[in-house]
């Protein structure tokens, strides 16, 4: 389970670190799709990994995204749908992150008759603070991982910055054990990039949420191969036009 928390966390500072680069997308649209794959070498065996995605806008309003990503290889695999519900508060935006998702992997414990693991998890709540000045992005909120077969569970606490003093983007968790005692606490600055784990036997440990390497490159098949509804071939010709300066012409298309 630390290891899922440690996953977990260094998901959510990827995603911050996106963020902070982000650009308004094209509003997807009911049914649209998107599909992708991209390659990885496993430095144990030599063996090129496949990781495959696809994703699908199963509702507008309120806007709802499903979607499933898989390593057939490693049997891993995780499927969610989000839901995303924004609220203005004055001087910053709370955005409700709906939804849950499931990461399945093999069985830790072979010993076990089940051959996978399935881990339950929910998303934080996104605050944009001080957008009308210099604007910048916190979780908040508590979340949930529930193993079932393991009977293992933790808790994941972001803490927002309090209005007058304290730090940005501190995060405390607690994992419990199969009588839901507590075996583990975690804490630190999630945005860091290195958190302390301190097991209850009074053993301590530093846990690395830093990405190795670049980012793997999304590969797609090309436009011509795409169905109508996937993103790339449903948007190419206002990506088209907008990247000629015909304006007008990305209008017309976008209403279509």
């Amino acid at each position: 389970m630390a290891m899922v928390v440690q996953w977990y966390l260094g998901c959510i500072r990827a995603c911050q670190l996106e963020m902070t680069a982000a650009r308004k997308p094209f509003n997807p649209v009911h049914g649209e799709i998107f599909k992708c794959f991209c390659n990885m070498k496993d430095e144990a065996t030599g063996e090129i990994l496949l990781f495959r995605l696809v994703a699908e806008q199963v509702s507008h309003n309120p806007p709802v995204n499903a979607f499933h990503f898989e390593c057939p290889q490693q049997r891993l695999s995780i499927s969610g749908n989000l839901s995303i519900k924004a609220k203005f508060m004055g001087m910053y935006v709370g955005v409700t992150l709906g939804g849950d998702m499931v990461l399945e992997l093999p069985a830790h414990n072979q010993s076990q008759d089940q051959e996978t693991e399935k881990y339950e998890m929910t998303f934080p709540m996104l605050y944009l603070r001080s957008f009308l000045f210099e604007p910048w992005l916190e979780f908040g909120g508590m979340i949930n991982i529930n193993c079932s077969e393991s009977k293992l569970s933790a808790g994941i606490v972001f803490q927002t910055k309090p209005f007058y003093g304290g730090k940005p983007h501190q995060v405390t968790a607690e994992i419990k054990g199969q009588s839901d005692n507590t075996t583990a606490r975690i804490s630190g600055d999630w945005t860091s990039g290195v958190m302390e784990l301190c097991w209850v036997n009074g053993q301590s440990e530093s846990i690395d949420l830093q990405t190795e390497g670049d980012l793997l490159e999304k590969k797609i098949r090309r436009i011509s191969d795409q169905a109508d509804e996937e993103s790339y071939k449903l948007w190419y010709p206002v990506r088209r036009n907008l990247i000629s300066g015909d304006f007008q012409s990305a209008a017309e298309h976008k209403k279509i």
